[in-house]
């Protein structure tokens, strides 16, 4: 068992509690079991802000409780609620440090960003996870060497890619990095760790559809915008795809090639669970699903914020209230965000699509003021949407 070596902050640690001038966002949904510590320690922080996604637990209470900002907003997606975030009015500070509810920040990562934020000379920064899965840290298994992630950024710089899972980061300028690590730690258990994954496998299934050729996959490489190390995006977005045998494939680069045997037991079954996981993947992309239907729903919803105001001119132009579908909408969501149409969308002849959408390539889409502008619309039957 690999020892984590790291404690939470907590009462008398540096820096002195609510002394560091950024605001902390945390995204929730049923986190009873966690919210308490990610809060207690990122108490060092000027504003402490929840974004809670209808926990019917006692998450939102304990929030109010230890002094959090809590907002109510309904799921849009990994990248939508990351955007919808950064963009919320109440955040008192340009820097914004986004922690998961399973965090939770020792004292030296906090004193370091504490420092770096005195006089920062980049326009985000990045650091690695500390995976601790049944009680022992993942230290091999390529896992933590690879874990770079940017989560403290400055707003005015940056903005999310829209991904359906492993939402990316875009920053408009340089990326400095801690040398302090970040910690995740889930309370909920290994059955709350395998249905996410299920989920994780349904939209990761989603994502990739058919491969793209090499070339293609290759070019889209020198066009990225995101703050991925180049060769993760290199071995992730260009070789495997190409792998054959993924789940073989996987397994034997972590538990073999990257020594994932030494993480013990813990490492074993790790490694056997991300094997699982590309199974699950190609299962999913082998046959019907009900994945679509949920980005559907997640597309329709973020559809009523985007692009609400652009389907009540169609509306007023003659095409009558009752009439747009969640097809349209979906459509004209997927246009904006860049993605293809029409895999999960069935569209009516009769109901003619909008021949243009605004461009959203910000994600703006998520702002709140956008919402309360936006009347819901409810489409008949016949429009209903479908999984592949």
């Amino acid at each position: 068992m690999t020892k984590l070596g790291l404690r939470a902050y907590g009462a008398g640690d540096d820096p002195a509690p609510g002394s560091v001038p950024v605001s902390v966002v945390i995204l929730t949904r049923d986190e009873d079991p966690n919210i308490g510590r990610c809060l207690a320690s990122v108490a060092w922080a000027d504003q402490v802000v929840v974004v809670d996604s209808g926990s019917t637990d006692g998450t939102v209470p304990i929030a109010h409780s230890l002094g959090a900002e809590v907002v109510q907003q309904p799921w849009l997606g990994y990248s939508g609620q990351r955007e919808f975030s950064l963009r919320l009015p109440l955040l008192r500070h340009d820097w914004v440090y986004f922690v998961d509810a399973d965090e939770w920040v020792s004292p030296q990562l906090a004193n370091e960003i504490s420092g770096r934020l005195r006089a920062p000379s980049c326009v985000a920064f990045s650091h690695r996870l500390r995976l601790v899965f049944q009680g022992t840290w993942i230290r091999h298994c390529g896992w933590y060497s690879g874990s770079w992630v940017v989560r403290l950024v400055d707003k005015r710089y940056t903005k999310y890619d829209g991904s359906l899972i492993g939402e990316r980061a875009c920053v408009d300028g340089p990326v400095c990095r801690l040398r302090n690590d970040i910690v995740d730690d889930d309370r909920k258990g290994l059955a709350a760790w395998l249905r996410k994954h299920v989920h994780y496998a349904e939209l990761e299934a989603e994502r990739r559809g058919k491969p793209a050729p090499l070339l293609q996959r290759v070019r889209a490489l020198r066009s990225r915008d995101d703050s991925r190390p180049l060769i993760r995006a290199v071995m992730k977005d260009v070789v495997y795809p190409s792998v054959p045998a993924k789940p073989v494939a996987l397994f034997t680069y972590m538990y073999i090639s990257r020594l994932g045997l030494l993480d013990g037991l813990a490492g074993l079954r790790f490694c056997f669970y991300h094997a699982w996981h590309e199974v699950s993947v190609a299962a999913l992309q082998a046959g019907p699903t009900t994945a679509g239907r949920d980005v559907i729903c997640v597309d329709t919803h973020l559809a009523r914020r985007a692009v609400g105001e652009m389907v009540h001119d169609e509306c007023d132009n003659g095409l009558g209230r009752d009439t747009p579908s969640c097809a349209v909408i979906a459509i004209s969501l997927r246009r904006a965000l860049r993605r293809p149409a029409g895999r999960n969308i069935r569209v009516s002849k009769q109901q003619p699509a909008s021949p243009s959408a605004p461009a959203v390539s910000d994600l703006s889409a998520a702002r709140p003021g956008l919402s309360s502008a936006t009347r819901p619309f409810r489409p008949p039957g016949r429009h209903r949407s479908r999984g592949r």
